[in-house]
């Protein structure tokens, strides 16, 4: 995503160098007028990252002031097109303007609100980052270390959460760099173990290889003040390797540059001017100013330790020059103080006082309170060994003056009240989220009782169906079987009026045997349902029933009006209708049943079954397919 962000900034800074080559700001003016507002938007954008990086190859003879300018132009333009994402990225860009120019409320409140719009947004990357702008302006322009911490905490674990371990290492890599400058060495060992942890944990690429090798270095100058010097050679020794395989010509001169620093701490001069020397040269070719003039000056401040003055003010005034034209103010009062120095040694008393002037009057300027103790000490040693009593107290009353205020938080009561209400919006909008996500729950759980609601009636109204059919089914069972007892009956009287008829040729059975054949016969019928055996015959159901075939025959033809066979295959086919009913035998085939309630053959079953229900059985059986 990195190496994506500054590919297209490179593409961008490439074509409006070529569309705006180095104008002038009246005629950069002019162009914009004309600009639409996604063109003011994307310029705001690139004169942010080539400022942010000091690049100066777009516009020379913008102030402060003129980028303020351009970033507001740029912000009114995100508001116009209405995108949340690019508003918050504009307003932080007016953010850093203003910090630039020492308008630290302003900046801390343009943060804040560039905050709230990425939240809006749901853009955790750009929460995390202006988080950690925020932390940096609390370290660097308040001093409070506290809140600096939290906001620096907040910005990892953001990250975290967003899945991205390249800006979370970067945020660990800068809180230990900010317990490091502020002497707490064993916090800054274990954050910058924890994001080279992080590091080495995501991709193997050479660019993470890159730069879990600098984790390493700074690991190295840590330990180099704790006093493990063995430890802090040997990390970064590995880390000058692993960047020299992985071509990052930047940080093999970083590497050597502190392998310069660790030799002058030693006063080993020769080992560190050639290390400088080394890192110089790759910086020359990396055609970076900033960098360049800062080995100028690592270089000359060994020089003059060495005695080589003329050396030293050569490279620290070219340097000096450097840091003018990129405006970097910090720097050129660094470089300042180290010409005074140099001349100072070299017996320029006069101009090596000026030197400090300059210096200790940009850092009072710019409230560079850090590096005035730096100044103002030089001063006292300068004013001590000029046996200048008087001067040497005064500045030594402004050195205790200004140290106190180092030690307490410069935090005002608008920047009070700013953290105040951010931490309300903040909470308002963690509540609002919360209440969003608990209406979201409660309108689905309403529309999932709708449906549970829609699919009982619709189920209600099914079983309601099923219910009336299958009513109809015992209605229309009982009300055979109560025709077939009317049957019996008209049978049985017809019978009874004919009894002495000369067409039957055996003599009627007498009152008492049907009275006690009956029953016997109904037993075997209907509880042990020997209908079912399909060896069943008139011989062996008159031996059950202890009377002969002629009795029996003429019994059944009597009573019921049916022949054996007639009256076998009527319960029969009663009993394959219910079978083809149940839906626990829709697995069943035909056959199957027909075989089950006791024919023979499928041919005869399907005679049957037609001759008493008018249809075929698979022709009964789909027309009562979707009872239970």
């Amino acid at each position: 995503m990195k190496v994506f962000v500054l590919l297209c900034f490179f593409l961008l800074s490439s074509w409006l160098h070529s569309v705006y080559p180095t104008l002038s700001k009246s005629e950069l003016n002019q162009r914009l007028a004309k600009a639409s507002d996604q063109e003011k938007v994307t310029l705001s954008l690139v004169l942010y990252e080539q400022r942010k990086h000091k690049d100066h190859r777009f516009i020379l003879d913008q102030s402060n002031s003129d980028f303020l300018t351009y970033a507001d132009i740029g912000h009114q333009s995100a508001r116009r097109l209405s995108e949340p994402n690019k508003e918050a990225q504009t307003l932080a860009i007016v953010a850093f303007c203003h910090y630039n120019l020492r308008a630290y409320e302003t900046s801390l409140d343009c943060y804040f609100q560039s905050r709230d719009l990425y939240t809006k947004a749901n853009n955790k990357n750009g929460e995390a980052f202006v988080d950690q702008e925020i932390a940096n302006m609390f370290f660097y322009a308040y001093n409070d270390h506290r809140q600096a911490t939290k906001f620096y905490e907040r910005s990892a674990h953001i990250y975290e959460i967003a899945k991205n371990p390249i800006e979370q290492f970067r945020v660990l890599n800068n809180t230990a760099e900010m317990y490091y400058q502020i002497g707490n060495l064993e916090k800054a060992v274990e954050l910058f173990i924890q994001a080279l942890n992080i590091c080495e944990s995501s991709t193997s690429d050479l660019e993470n290889i890159g730069r879990a090798a600098s984790i390493r270095g700074n690991l190295a100058e840590v330990y180099f003040v704790l006093g493990d010097e063995q430890k802090a050679y040997d990390l970064l020794q590995y880390s000058l390797d692993i960047n020299r395989k992985a071509n990052r010509t930047g940080h093999v001169a970083t590497a050597l540059s502190r392998f310069g620093d660790f030799a002058k701490k030693k006063k080993e001069y020769d080992k560190a001017r050639n290390y400088y020397i080394k890192a110089l040269d790759m910086r020359k070719n990396l055609r970076f100013l900033d960098k360049t003039a800062y080995e100028q000056l690592q270089l000359g401040d060994c020089l003059s330790l060495m005695g080589d003055y003329s050396g030293a003010l050569s490279q620290l005034e070219q340097a000096l020059d450097v840091w003018k034209t990129t405006k970097d103010s910090i720097m050129e009062a660094r470089t300042l103080l180290a010409i005074g120095q140099t001349r100072q040694r070299m017996g320029l008393l006069d101009m090596a006082l000026h030197c400090y002037e300059q210096s200790k009057s940009i850092c009072e300027q710019l409230d560079y309170r850090k590096d005035l103790l730096l100044v103002l000490s030089q001063m006292i040693h300068f004013h001590s060994a000029q046996n200048n009593a008087q001067e040497a107290m005064r500045v030594q009353k402004q050195y205790n003056d200004v140290q106190n205020d180092v030690l307490t938080p410069i935090v005002s009561a608008k920047v009070t009240r700013l953290l105040a209400q951010h931490e309300q919006n903040r909470t308002l909008a963690q509540i609002q989220k919360k209440q969003t996500g608990i209406s979201i729950l409660f309108l689905i759980s309403i529309a999932v009782l709708i449906i549970g609601i829609l699919f009982l009636i619709r189920h209600h109204h099914r079983l309601r169906i099923w219910a009336g059919r299958i009513i109809s089914l015992k209605d229309q069972q009982l009300h055979e079987k109560i025709k077939l007892l009317q049957q019996l009956q008209e049978e049985h009287r017809r019978t009874s009026s004919q009894a002495e008829d000369a067409h039957y040729k055996t003599p009627a059975p007498r009152d008492d045997l049907t009275e006690m054949v009956l029953p016997i016969l109904f037993t075997l019928i209907e509880k042990k349902k020997i209908y079912l055996d399909s060896n069943v015959t008139l011989k062996s159901l008159a031996s059950q029933c202890k009377t002969n075939t002629t009795t029996l025959s003429r019994i059944i033809n009597e009573k019921m009006g049916l022949s054996f066979s007639d009256f076998i295959n009527h319960y029969r086919i009663e009993e394959a209708k219910k079978r083809l009913h149940d839906r626990k035998n829709l697995s069943k085939s035909i056959i199957n049943i027909c075989f089950e309630v006791g024919f023979n053959s499928v041919p005869s079953f399907y005679r049957v079954f037609h001759k008493h229900t008018g249809m075929s059985p698979t022709q009964f059986q789909k027309d009562d397919a979707h009872l239970p």
